[in-house]
C-alpha cells in the first residue's frame, strides 16, 4: 500500500533528523524491540532516562504522523 510506505519513509526521517542517542533508542526500541532496561545498559544510562527519550520520540513521531495522516 502507497499509504504505508510513506508512513515507513516519514518515521525513517523523522528518526533520522533526532540527535544520536534518540536515534539509538528509537532504533532499540522500535525496531529491535529492547526494554529500557537492555536499552539502560547498552546505552549506559539510567532506564528512568531511556523511559523519557522513549516517551518524547514517541510524541513527536505521532504529531508528525498525525500532520501526515491530516494531510493524505
Amino acid at each position: 500500500c502507497v499509504i504505508s510506505s510513506v508512513k515507513d519513509l516519514t518515521i525513517k526521517s523523522i528518526i533520522n533528523s533526532f540527535n544520536e542517542t534518540d536515534k539509538n533508542i528509537a532504533y532499540l526500541s522500535l525496531f529491535v524491540g529492547e526494554s529500557d532496561e537492555k536499552i539502560s545498559k547498552k546505552m549506559h544510562m539510567k532506564r528512568s532516562t531511556v523511559n523519557y527519550h522513549k516517551h518524547r520520540i514517541y510524541k513527536i513521531l505521532r504529531e508528525q504522523l498525525t500532520n501526515l495522516e491530516e494531510w493524505l
